[in-house]
C-alpha cells in the first residue's frame, strides 16, 4: 500500500511500573502493516524495569524511550505529544496489545474528515477467569460521530485506544493533568477531553474498527476502589462546566448523575445485587465538591491554569533511546 500521502504518525504510551506488560504491547504496534511511524514510550516510574524489558526495541528507528520525572497518565501523554511532531498521535496504555491493521484505523477516520480532533475504538477484555475478577472494556457497536457538544453523551470512549490531530490537541491544551490516572481527580481525563473538543468546535468519532485488548486484570475488590476513582474523576471533571460553563456543556454534568451515577446504583442494588452499591453517587458528588473547591482557568477549561500540554519551548523531558 502507498503511505506517502498519509498524515505522519505516533504512537504515545504513558507508563508506569508495568514492565510486565508494556513489551508485548510495544511488540504488537511495531508489527503494524503502516508506513513510516514512531513510538514513544513515557516512563515515568522508579528503576530500570521498563527500560531494560524494552532494551531490544532500541535499534529500531521507530523506537524511541524517554524518562521522565513527572507523575500521571495525562501530563504522560501530553509529554509524549510534545516530543512528535506526527500529523496524528495515537494512545494506547501499557497493558493493550493491538491487531496488525490497528495504525490502518487509527489513521482514515482522519483522512476521510479534516475536522476531525479526537478518535475512539473499541477495547475488548483479554483472557481471565470472570470469578475472579474483570478487565475494563469499551464497547462500541457501530461508527458513529458528534460534532456538537449536546451529543457528548452519545459517546463514552476511552483512552486505551484513541487518536488525536496533535495540531487540535495542542490548540485545545492537551489532556487535563489533574484528570486521570495518578493524577487528583484519578480518571475520565477522555471524557473532559472529549468536551473541550466539541466546545471549540472540533468533530469526535468511535468506530469498533478501531480496538485493542486489554490485559488489566482487577480482582473484585481492586473493582471497587476503581468505581470509586471513576466516578469521582466523572464528577469533577462535569462539574467544571457547572461552574464556569459554557452553558451547552452543563446538561452532561446532570446527564451523568441522574442516567450515569444513579443507573449505576440500580444496576448495582437490584438487579446484581452487590453490597456498597451507592458508591458511584457518593464517589460522583465527592469529586463535585473537590472540584468547586479546586481553581479553574475559564479560557482552557483546564484545572490549576499553570498546568497545560507543554509546548515545544516548555518541553524539558530529554529523550534516550535504549
Amino acid at each position: 500500500m502507498n503511505f506517502e500521502s498519509f498524515p505522519t504518525v505516533a504512537v504515545v504510551i504513558a507508563t508506569y511500573n508495568r514492565s510486565q506488560f508494556i513489551e508485548n504491547a510495544v511488540e504488537t504496534i511495531l508489527d503494524n502493516d503502516f508506513g513510516p511511524f514512531e513510538v514513544h514510550i513515557i516512563d515515568q516510574g522508579p528503576g530500570d524495569g521498563v527500560s531494560q524489558k524494552l532494551s531490544r526495541f532500541g535499534n529500531d528507528p521507530r523506537f524511541n524511550y524517554h524518562r521522565s520525572d513527572t507523575r500521571g497518565a495525562s501530563i504522560g501523554r501530553n509529554t509524549g505529544v510534545n516530543a512528535t511532531n506526527a500529523e496524528i498521535v495515537v494512545f494506547t496504555d501499557d497493558d493493550c496489545i493491538v491487531p496488525r491493521n490497528w495504525l490502518m484505523h487509527a489513521v482514515k477516520p482522519f483522512i476521510e474528515n479534516e475536522n476531525l480532533g479526537l478518535l475512539f475504538g473499541k477495547v475488548l477484555a483479554g483472557d481471565h477467569n470472570p470469578d475472579e475478577g474483570f478487565i475494563p472494556t469499551y464497547n462500541c457497536q457501530k461508527t458513529f460521530q458528534v460534532s456538537t457538544v449536546q451529543g457528548k453523551n452519545k459517546i463514552r470512549g476511552i483512552a486505551a485506544t484513541s487518536a488525536v490531530r496533535r495540531s487540535a490537541f495542542l490548540a485545545i491544551n492537551g489532556f487535563d493533568t489533574m484528570l486521570g490516572p495518578g493524577a487528583p481527580f484519578h480518571s475520565n481525563e477522555e471524557g473532559d477531553l472529549t468536551v473541550r473538543m466539541l466546545i471549540h468546535g472540533y468533530d469526535v468519532r468511535e468506530t469498533p474498527d478501531f480496538y485493542v485488548t486489554h490485559d488489566g486484570f482487577r480482582t473484585f475488590q481492586e473493582g471497587r476502589t476503581l468505581a470509586w476513582h471513576n466516578w469521582f474523576g466523572i464528577g469533577g471533571a462535569y462539574a467544571k462546566y457547572l461552574k464556569i460553563g459554557p452553558w451547552s456543556a452543563i446538561h452532561i454534568y446532570f446527564w451523568e448523575l441522574f442516567f450515569g451515577a444513579m443507573n449505576q446504583i440500580v444496576q448495582n442494588t437490584f438487579i446484581q445485587r452487590r453490597p456498597g452499591g451507592i458508591t458511584p453517587i457518593i464517589a460522583f458528588l465527592a469529586g463535585t465538591v473537590k472540584s468547586f473547591f479546586t481553581p479553574i482557568d475559564r479560557q482552557s477549561y483546564l484545572f490549576n491554569a499553570p498546568t497545560k500540554c507543554p509546548t515545544d519551548q516548555d518541553q524539558k523531558e530529554t529523550p534516550v533511546k535504549s
